[in-house]
């Protein structure tokens, strides 16, 4: 009895790999953009600790160069945090990217898998109907044989 070869093996275990690879493309794509929020997070936070300072300040009546230097700053890192935010937007796409090519690559390994069980499926359906043509046949020739008055072990 031969045994079951699927004709597209080769391509199954490709789309495999490929699957494999965009799920690992996908879970980095996801770790940057926690990261870029994160950054993006921590930026924000420090942007509104700053304009605390800056009004503390301002109430106390801080020196103007105290003052002036404080809203350089913030004005720094409120740049920091809209490049920040552009950051958070671009890697939120590369996940969306990501998604999306994970899921052709999900879909393609699953069709072919999908194919295969068939193929599998009809193998296994021929290989029963070899077989049981085969003992159909053994018993036709052994009624045979007993009607003929041969002894069964000839």
């Amino acid at each position: 009895m031969e045994s079951f070869r699927f004709g597209l093996q080769t391509v199954l275990s490709l789309r495999e790999r490929q699957e494999m690879d965009s799920a690992a493309g996908l879970a980095q794509a996801r770790r940057d953009a926690e990261a870029a929020s994160r950054a993006r997070e921590d930026l924000s936070a420090a942007l509104e600790a700053g304009r605390s300072r800056l009004t503390e300040a301002h109430g106390a009546g801080g020196p103007a160069g105290h003052l002036r230097n404080l809203a350089l700053v913030l004005g720094r890192v409120g740049e920091r945090l809209r490049h920040a935010d552009e950051e958070c937007l671009a890697a939120d796409r590369r996940v969306t990217e990501s998604m999306k090519e994970y899921h052709a690559a999900f879909k393609h390994r699953r069709t072919l898998e999908q194919l295969r069980s068939h193929r599998l499926e009809e193998w296994n359906t021929e290989q029963a109907r070899d077989e049981q043509k085969t003992m159909d046949e053994l018993a036709l020739t052994r009624h045979g044989r007993a009607r003929d008055g041969e002894p069964e072990g000839s």
